[in-house]
């Protein structure tokens, strides 16, 4: 009841969801994205004028032959930056190439009535965001917290009659935990697909499409892998919405923007707002872990997440030392990048602790990275239905297993009485980059 309904503009919309690496890809997606307009509006488009020209000519006679102001919808705005994120000089002539297109929009003003702009994040060499200071940037504004994805109101009132026999909590946890500054909400792309695929329940959202730049940034970051699920990623509203150096990409940001992270809990501490970042669901987690396990082994370890989670549940600690001396034979001598001390990563504990933490996460077991306890940090809890175990990695000589009992790591879990309690202690050669002992003892 707040808006004129019957008041209709004509609407503009270029897309570069096909952009590719190539730069003729760039220009023929600039070209067919403005001359589709061009056609749906019966304009004359000309062959011989460059894309940003003939956008700047679109906007204008659009405009002219409705006598109305135009809305511009352009989605996926940095994708044809992203798809170069790990090649400099292309990602600049892909930053100067949209910049000459979008300044039309602020060269049109007159003509438009109202932009609106999608992308995964802001870069600042673009400086679409600086030319156009009439643009507003939304993202953490309450007032449209809500107007990405299906509230939990939506979901019992639109859909109300799909949900007879449908376990609410589990549909909450596969794919529910988006959080704008509004209602958590549900990925629509999930709740559509596992309706009509007989409400089974998958990765339907993460598995439509991993964007390249997400493995290229893996490669290049040497971000701790178990800090996705710690907790330990706390970023300020100004860090979530800035625009930031495409050179100088934060990683867990970007991820955020993307969709792999969400809003877990806000924190004032003195006068400034931290936002902690995590997984929003079951859904997003386990795929995320599947695509890091490609990504580090080169190929699909399905087997082999499906074998290391048979040892743990059987208590199998030979098929466990095997399926873990194999898993780690199989990583490409590439991931192990030279560090800042000229030492390589597999010389330090994390590296070996994170690749299995990585690994059962894919299978989705319940697992706990660095779980505090008062005599200091556990490398691994990992739990399945009948056991849980207590995990410490050494590289070297050093007694792994001694210092679980010597630090009484167990003793937190030792009133689940429905598991058995195991402690592993598994030694690496970093010459080797391979487990050199695994010793374990049950606890009664």
């Amino acid at each position: 009841d707040k808006w004129n309904w019957n008041e209709k503009y004509p609407v503009i919309h270029i897309s570069f969801f096909s952009a590719k690496q190539d730069k003729q890809s760039l220009i023929n997606e600039e070209i067919n994205s403005i001359k589709k307009n061009y056609e749906k509006f019966e304009l004359v488009y000309n062959q011989e004028t460059t894309p940003e020209i003939n956008f700047n000519n679109l906007i204008e006679e659009v405009s002219l032959k409705y006598n109305k102001k135009v809305v511009i919808l352009i989605d996926e705005y940095d994708k044809p930056i992203l798809e170069r994120i790990d090649n400099d000089e292309e990602r600049q002539w892909a930053m100067s190439e949209l910049k000459s297109l979008y300044t039309s929009i602020k060269d049109k003003d007159q003509y438009i009535q109202f932009a609106f702009l999608t992308g995964v994040t802001k870069f600042s060499q673009v400086s679409i965001f600086s030319g156009l200071n009439n643009l507003v940037d939304i993202s953490l504004k309450c007032e449209f917290g809500d107007v990405c994805g299906y509230t939990n109101n939506d979901i019992n009132t639109v859909f109300k009659e799909r949900l007879d026999n449908i376990d609410m909590n589990k549909l909450k946890e596969y794919y529910d935990g988006y959080d704008f500054e509004g209602s958590k909400l549900y990925a629509p792309q999930d709740i559509l697909q596992f309706f009509d695929n007989d409400f089974k329940y998958k990765n339907y959202w993460f598995n439509s499409g991993t964007p390249s730049y997400l493995l290229k940034l893996l490669e290049t970051n040497n971000f701790n892998i178990k800090n996705f699920d710690s907790g330990n990623i706390k970023k300020t509203d100004d860090q979530l919405t800035s625009p930031y150096d495409v050179d100088n990409l934060d990683l867990p940001i970007l991820l955020y923007q993307s969709g792999y992270l969400t809003i877990s809990e806000e924190q004032d501490i003195g006068s400034s707002t931290y936002y902690k970042l995590d997984f929003p669901n079951i859904s997003v987690r386990s795929s995320f872990y599947n695509i890091l396990c490609k990504f580090i082994f080169e190929g699909d370890v399905t087997n082999s997440n499906i074998t290391l989670y048979q040892a743990l549940e059987l208590a199998d600690f030979d098929l466990m030392e095997k399926t873990i001396r194999t898993l780690f034979a199989s990583i490409p001598h590439q991931y192990n990048p030279v560090m800042g001390d000229s030492s390589r990563i597999s010389d330090y504990e994390g590296f070996y602790s994170s690749i299995l933490f990585s690994h059962l996460k894919a299978t989705s077991t319940y697992i706990e990275a660095e779980s505090s306890t008062n005599n200091g940090r556990l490398d691994l809890y990992v739990r399945t239905v009948d056991n849980h175990f207590v995990f410490e990695f050494k590289i070297g000589k050093a007694n792994a297993l001694q210092q679980i009992l010597d630090k009484k790591y167990y003793e937190k879990y030792l009133g689940n009485i429905k598991r058995d309690l195991y402690l592993v202690g598994i030694n690496f050669d970093k010459d080797d980059k391979n487990i050199s002992k695994l010793e374990y003892i049950k606890i009664d």
